[in-house]
C-alpha cells in the first residue's frame, strides 16, 4: 500500500483527509511540482527546490518543511515506496481558513509518489495552435499553479482536432509554451526559447536545457513557429520530445531533439 508525505509525517495514502475547507479545493492556492525519479534518485532536485522556494516567495507563503530535511523525507518516501523509475508530485497549499483574503501565510504539503520508466527516446508529436484563451505575462505566469485551467482547455481542444497537444498563447500573440511543456524552435542551426517574462513556466528541463545548450531567449511569433527546421519541447517527466506536425505544417527534422534526449539519457547512466 502506497504511502505518502503529509506535514512531516509517512502516512498511508487512503488515511489522508482532506477538509472541504481546503484552499486549494475552494481557491486554487496553491502550486505543484513534479519531479523525476531514476534509479530511486530525484533528478535536478536543487532546481526543483529552489523553484518550490521561489513560489512560496511570490505566493506570500511559507511551510517549515521546505529545509534542509525535505531531501530526506523525499528520500524516504521514495524508498518505502520502493520507487526504481517514476516521479513524485509535491503539492503546497495555503492552509487556515479565509476567503480571498486568506488568515494566515503557513501551508500544507503534499508528496506522492508513481511508478514509471527512465528517460528514452521519445516519438515526435503533432501539436495545434490554441487561440480561444491567451495566458497573461507576470510573476504567476511562471509559477505551476494549482489553477492549470488553460492548459486543460488546451489539451481538450487539441484532442477534439486530432492532435496530441497544444502550444499557449500570451497577451502579446506570441507563443511561450505547450500545455506540459517548454518550447524550443531551431532555425539557421540557433535554437531558441521564449523568455519566462513572455508568460512561460520557468520548467527545470528548460533551465537544464539553458545551463549545458547555446540557447537564444527571445520572443517567438506564430509565424515564427512556421518557419522553423526543427522543434521540440521539454519537461521533466519525459524530458525532450520531438515535433512532426504543428496545424497542416509538418517538420522532419529531429536533430537537436534526439541529440539533446541523448544526452539527458547518459547524464543518468550510473546514478
Amino acid at each position: 500500500m502506497n504511502v505518502v508525505f503529509f506535514n512531516g509525517e509517512l502516512l498511508v495514502e487512503n488515511d489522508i483527509e482532506i477538509s472541504s475547507f481546503y484552499r486549494a479545493i475552494n481557491y486554487g492556492d496553491g502550486f505543484f511540482e513534479s519531479i523525476k525519479i531514476i534509479n530511486s534518485i530525484p533528478i535536478n532536485l536543487s532546481l526543483h527546490l529552489n523553484r518550490i522556494r521561489h513560489s512560496l516567495n511570490v505566493l506570500h507563503m511559507t511551510n517549515k518543511y521546505i529545509s534542509e530535511d525535505i531531501v530526506c523525507h523525499i528520500k524516504d518516501l521514495i524508498k518505502s515506496n520502493q520507487i526504481l523509475y517514476g516521479s513524485l508530485k509535491i503539492n503546497i497549499s495555503r492552509s487556515g481558513n479565509g476567503k480571498y483574503l486568506p488568515n494566515n501565510f503557513t501551508s500544507n504539503i503534499l508528496i506522492t509518489t508513481k511508478k514509471g520508466l527512465s528517460y528514452k527516446q521519445n516519438n515526435s508529436i503533432s501539436i495545434c495552435l490554441f487561440s480561444d484563451e491567451y495566458k497573461s505575462r507576470g510573476l504567476l505566469s511562471s509559477l505551476k499553479s494549482s489553477n492549470s485551467l488553460i492548459y486543460i482547455l488546451g489539451t481538450i481542444y487539441a484532442e477534439s482536432k486530432g492532435f496530441e497537444n497544444a502550444l499557449i498563447l500570451n497577451d502579446n500573440n506570441n507563443v511561450i509554451e505547450a500545455t506540459n511543456s517548454n518550447i524550443f524552435i531551431v532555425k539557421n542551426n540557433k535554437i531558441s526559447t521564449p523568455p519566462i517574462k513572455d508568460g512561460c513556466v520557468d520548467g527545470v528541463m528548460r533551465k537544464w536545457i539553458t545551463n549545458n545548450e547555446n540557447i537564444h531567449i527571445k520572443s517567438v511569433s506564430i509565424n515564427e513557429i512556421y518557419d522553423s527546421e526543427e522543434i521540440f519541447i521539454s519537461n521533466t517527466i519525459s524530458g525532450i520530445t520531438p515535433v512532426r506536425k504543428i496545424d497542416n505544417q509538418d517538420f522532419d527534422i529531429f536533430n537537436n531533439a534526439n541529440r539533446l534526449q541523448h544526452k539527458i539519457i547518459n547524464s543518468c547512466l550510473g546514478l
